[in-house]
Formats: structure tokens, sequence, C-alpha cells
């Protein structure tokens, strides 16, 4: 389904609120990105650095629901028919907090971590 949103006779996207919506959103996907592939790359050359992945986890898929709701609530009404996919993208999102633990449980493993009384690898570690 293609669907050309407009108010006020110009496109949703000319909107400097809607521009700065988006721009938050690329922000948040592009710094999510960042951290895991900081990540993935201490692991590649040999630093486990576990507080990166979860750092990382955490940020994607907080950006990821934030972005499919941010999409959704741009759209109005619309955001909710099936055909244009914006709720599939939500229910998509949402289903990555639980795995490697909820966005309370990886703040709780992190702060732990900021006090000194984790047992997660940080960043520069002997393997």
């Amino acid at each position: 389904m293609q669907w050309q949103p407009s108010a006020y006779g110009e496109s949703l996207s000319g909107l400097d609120s809607v521009q700065r919506r988006l721009a938050d959103m690329f922000a948040a996907i592009y710094s999510s990105r960042l951290s895991l592939y900081h990540a993935a790359d201490r692991l590649d050359a040999g630093d486990p650095h576990d507080v990166g992945f979860i750092v990382g986890k955490l940020q994607a898929s907080e950006a990821a629901v934030q972005c499919a709701t941010a999409a959704i609530e741009l759209m109005g009404a619309r955001g909710c028919h099936p055909g244009l996919g914006a709720v599939q993208l939500l229910q998509d999102a949402l289903m990555t907090l639980a795995p490697s633990g909820t966005s309370d449980v990886i703040r709780k493993r992190l702060a732990e971590f900021a006090l000194g009384s984790s047992h997660l690898i940080p960043e520069g570690a002997p393997a």
C-alpha cells in the first residue's frame, strides 16, 4: 500500500517537527549500531568486552521500540493499518527486549558494573 501523507498542503517530511523526529530516530539507530560494531570489533581483536555488547543490546532494542512507536505516531490513525507495516515493525521491535534480559535487567547489570560489583568483562581486560 502506498500512502503519501500531507498536512497543510505539503508533505509531512517537509515539516520541521517531523524532520526533528526523523533525525532523533536516525541518531538512535546510528548510535546503537556504532556501539554494537565497536563491541564486535573488540571481540574480533580478542577482547570479549561484555559491557559493550550489553550496552549495544540495550541501545538497539530501545531504539527499535522508540523508532517504531514514533513511526506509528507520525502516521496517525493510518499507522495501525496492517498494509503499511508499522505495527509489524513495533511487534518485531518488542520481541528484541526480552532475549538476554529485559532493559531493567540490563540496567541492573550495568549499574553493578559501574559500581565495581559485577563479573562483566570490561573493554581491554585480559581474556
